[in-house]
């Protein structure tokens, strides 16, 4: 919450607003820089992981196909660390890794278990078989809202449904204002399609 008022204040002090016609192209490009950061605090918010962790622990079964979406790889590293603390081998389908995502994506298919990815999974992949996601970061990118879920919802004839963890953090206590931009930056995440359904109060 610290570094999240830090950069609301300079939003709010700097006067800029996002979209405003009489903002200069760098202005715009200012705002766009500051509100990217800011997010990406409640996308790393350090409980994420060991509440992911849990989950999987409290609910994985053998031979289910689990999809977790990570931030970043500081974020699947952690969780990665944290699973195999507990007895849990885990797929990682990301670029830039040692190795080939693509051997990464064959083992999970013919085997299934828990596959951490970051973003790389969000399109052109075709799984059915997978049951459960566990998605520490999302965005309110409508596109990639629709196509995360779908990699779960798709219809394979066994399975009879579909369960999707969405972690969204939220303040500890009433900060006002600040407390607010919080709230509603996750909830659009959380349902971009559906923010016109929700008042916070």
């Amino acid at each position: 919450m610290t570094r999240w008022r830090e950069l609301t204040a300079r939003l709010v002090s700097s006067g800029l607003t996002w979209g405003s016609s009489n903002q200069t192209s760098e202005n715009q490009e200012t705002i766009k820089r500051l509100l990217i950061q800011r997010s990406r605090i409640a996308k790393k918010a350090t409980e994420k992981t060991p509440i992911a962790s849990n989950i999987i622990v409290d609910n994985f079964q053998k031979g289910e196909y689990w999809l977790i979406y990570c931030e970043d790889m500081n974020q699947l590293n952690d969780l990665d660390q944290l699973l195999n603390d507990r007895g849990f081998l885990t797929h990682i389908y990301a670029t830039g890794l040692d190795g080939s995502p693509e051997a990464e994506l064959e083992s999970f298919i013919r085997k299934g278990g828990i596959m951490l990815s970051i973003r790389c999974l969000d399109e052109g992949i075709d799984i059915p078989r997978i049951s459960h996601a566990v998605i520490l970061a999302s965005s309110q990118n409508s596109r990639q809202f629709i196509q995360r879920r779908g990699r779960v919802l798709r219809v394979d004839g066994v399975k009879t449904k579909a369960h999707i963890y969405d972690l969204f953090a939220l303040p500890l206590g009433n900060e006002g204002q600040v407390a607010r931009s919080l709230v509603e930056s996750e909830l659009r995440e959380l349902l971009p399609n559906r923010w016109t359904d929700f008042v916070v109060i």
